[in-house]
């Protein structure tokens, strides 16, 4: 009782100090509260400040009994901070591939997967040609001298950032091939401290994942898997294509795989594209989650569900099918200007009436935030910054049905890319889930 209340007051004074981030309910779009003008320390970033007032309020509290080994240890490796001017300069940030700096040693490694997350293999699918990678970081670029703190933010996001909110724990993403290609981005994020660069199954009981995977209806390559960083830390990824098959087959055994203080992502909107249909699921997931949440002690946010960019649809929406013809992806509404995307507020605009929709998250947002949000679950912002980013389809697939940009697939993107970008908006979500977590 004495540490909760220790907590209690630590958070009470934090917040009186007006030291919060604040994810808006709706989209979720980063805001400060006016900082106390002793904050900051000398050349410290904003986000860096953010970090360390995090880390004063002592806001990642687990269970007793696993208190000295959570969120407890260092950083096990140095991260140089990169700034605006430097990726403006040509440096690459860490979230698309840069090297460790001032040393490091996965950059010099030959192994497969190591290779692959320094996004340098050009000619190789889902890897970015090195034009798009370099039009994707001096548009963040733009958006950071514009005023953008997300922008800024994930240009100088380092894996240490990380650390005190994942030290420890497992990560888990669970959704479908979007938030599989979300999980190889954060993994390679994190891949100058990922052991072996090994896939490690999320379990040694194989019953366990067997069970996991009984009718899932995804193929044996599909199951479950983990990358394991130092320090008891997982980062590991379960495809959830429907919501049915979450709350049926996985909840009820999620506790033979998570701990109490792991933490999860969870989506499962593009596979459905019925609005109406998929309404109907979400009011059914409230009320499966409103009991099954009483035995659920796990810290969970949403994802939003991310743009499409189909040029048959004004809002880029799949029409449900893959036959031929095939066409280049577009801009929502069908150039760039239709939509716009305010650096400093983060806010989308239009000035036609026909792309409003498009403002409020489109249908499949439009019908998860209310549900969300009555649950009390925090949501981790993707839509509104991954409007813009309709280029990034090209060179996802090499072959078959779904081929990119020019060939008809305008949902996936090449890496480094949409899932990337995220990274920021995730490190602020599993900030806002500990102290979600010790508000309540």
């Amino acid at each position: 009782m004495a540490k909760h209340t220790k907590h209690s007051m630590l958070l009470a004074a934090w917040l009186a100090l007006g030291y919060m981030l604040e994810v808006l309910p709706t989209h979720g779009h980063l805001q400060e509260v006016p900082q106390n003008s002793n904050s900051a320390t000398p050349g410290e970033s904003t986000q860096g400040r953010q970090l360390r007032q995090l880390r004063q309020a002592d806001l990642w509290s687990v269970p007793a009994e696993s208190a000295q080994a959570v969120g407890s240890q260092p950083c096990p490796a140095q991260f140089d901070r990169m700034n605006v001017a430097d990726v403006a300069a040509g440096a690459k940030p860490y979230v698309f591939g840069g090297d460790q700096r001032p040393t490091c040693q996965a950059c010099k490694s030959n192994n497969d997967r190591a290779q692959y997350c320094r996004y340098e293999r050009f000619a190789e699918p889902p890897i970015c040609p090195k034009y798009e990678q370099e039009r994707l970081a001096q548009y963040f670029v733009k958006q950071a001298l514009a005023g953008s703190q997300n922008a800024q933010g994930l240009l100088e996001l380092t894996p240490c950032d990380f650390w005190p909110l994942i030290q420890g724990r497992s990560l888990w993403l669970f959704g479908d091939s979007i938030t599989m290609e979300m999980f190889h981005g954060t993994t390679c994020f994190f891949y100058e401290l990922w052991i072996d660069f090994q896939r490690q199954p999320v379990s040694k009981d194989q019953s366990v994942i067997d069970f996991l995977m009984k009718d899932s209806g995804l193929p044996p390559n599909w199951e479950p898997w983990c990358a394991v960083l130092p320090q008891n830390t997982r980062i590991c990824h379960v495809r959830v294509n429907k919501a049915d098959y979450f709350m049926k087959q996985l909840v009820p055994s999620l506790h033979r795989i998570l701990e109490p203080h792991d933490l999860i992502i969870l989506n499962f909107g593009l596979w459905y594209n019925d609005a109406p249909e998929f309404r109907q699921v979400m009011l059914d997931f409230e009320v499966s989650w409103r009991e099954a949440q009483k035995k659920f002690p796990y810290l969970m946010a949403w994802r939003e569900t991310s743009p499409q960019h189909f040029p048959l649809s004004e809002v880029g929406d799949f029409q449900g099918s893959w036959e031929p013809p095939h066409f280049p992806c577009k801009p929502v509404g069908g150039d760039e200007s239709a939509i716009q995307l305010d650096p400093v507020t983060g806010h989308l605009s239009t000035l036609r009436p026909d792309l409003e929709g498009v403002l409020r998250g489109n249908s499949r947002n439009q019908a998860s935030t209310p549900v969300i949000e009555r649950l009390g679950i925090p949501i981790m912002p993707a839509w509104n910054q991954s409007v813009p980013l309709w280029f990034l389809h090209h060179h996802h697939h090499s072959s078959g049905s779904h081929l990119g940009y020019n060939n008809g697939d305008c949902t996936h993107h090449c890496q480094p890319g949409m899932y990337q970008t995220w990274l920021y908006q995730l490190h602020t979500t599993l900030a806002q889930l500990h102290a979600h977590k010790q508000a309540s």
